[in-house]
């Protein structure tokens, strides 16, 4: 009898608590969207290595998903970037929107040729987590990437 009342005050507790980290996920959702984060941390990161935005264009009608050109001195054609959904389902959008199947897939600046929606959802959890101590702890990065084939320079200055 005594073990039921510890297991239904634990099952209560874990409710409570898993409520109380949806309530608080929800409210930071809406205080700030979470594409405009990931936005202003692309910005940044590539801030960071020389590159700069040169055009956000909407890859959908909805405009849910945009697709940047970045260009960088010594790289003329410029590179084509875009950021991953919430469970990077949408990764193949911009091979579509190019037209080209040669799209790198970037984690947080790696490469990542193999379980890119697992390693994603991974990190995410963990990120997530973390955060709830930390909110400047930045969210994880997924990138799909287009780099013209030609350019060789492009792809060293993009550190791939």
């Amino acid at each position: 009898m005594p073990y039921r009342i510890i297991a239904f005050a634990i099952f209560i507790l874990l409710v409570g608590i898993s409520l109380s980290l949806k309530i608080y996920r929800y409210t930071v959702e809406i205080s700030a969207p979470k594409h405009l984060i990931l936005e202003e941390q692309l910005v940044d990161s590539i801030k960071k290595k020389g590159w700069g935005l040169k055009l956000k264009e909407p890859m959908n009608t909805n405009e849910s998903s945009f697709v940047y050109m970045l260009e960088h001195k010594h790289c003329p054609q410029g590179v084509f970037v875009s950021i991953l959904g919430q469970d990077a389902s949408d990764r193949h959008l911009l091979s579509q929107y190019m037209r080209n199947n040669n799209i790198i897939f970037l984690l947080d600046g790696k490469q990542i040729d193999h379980f890119m929606m697992l390693r994603f959802y991974m990190m995410t959890v963990y990120v997530n987590v973390m955060r709830l101590f930390d909110e400047s702890k930045p969210l994880p990065l997924a990138l799909s990437v287009y780099i013209p084939a030609e350019s060789k320079e492009c792809r060293y200055f993009f550190n791939i």
